[in-house]
C-alpha cells in the first residue's frame, strides 16, 4: 500500500476482483517503522476505499516513528 513513503496501488493488475478489495469496505492494515523493529495493527471502524486507507497509513509515518522512539525508552 506504502512503499518508500509512496501510495504503491494496484488491486485490478493483482488480480483482486471482489468489491469490498476495489471498493468501498472495512478495512485493517499493518504497518512497519523504517526501522521494522516493531508491527502496528490499525483498524478502521468506518469503511474507507483501499486508496483512501494507503493516505492514511502514508500518514501515519511520522507517527509510527515516533511511536517506535518512545518504545525504545
Amino acid at each position: 500500500m506504502v512503499k518508500e513513503g509512496k501510495v504503491w496501488l494496484s488491486p485490478l493488475s493483482e488480480g483482486f476482483k471482489d468489491s469490498n478489495v476495489v471498493g468501498v469496505g472495512s478495512r485493517t492494515a499493518i504497518g512497519f517503522p523504517a526501522s521494522r523493529e516493531k508491527l502496528f495493527l490499525v483498524t478502521f471502524f468506518d469503511s474507507l476505499s483501499l486508496e483512501a486507507e494507503a493516505k492514511v497509513m502514508q500518514a501515519m509515518r511520522p507517527a509510527l516513528a515516533r511511536a517506535t522512539a518512545v518504545l525504545k525508552r
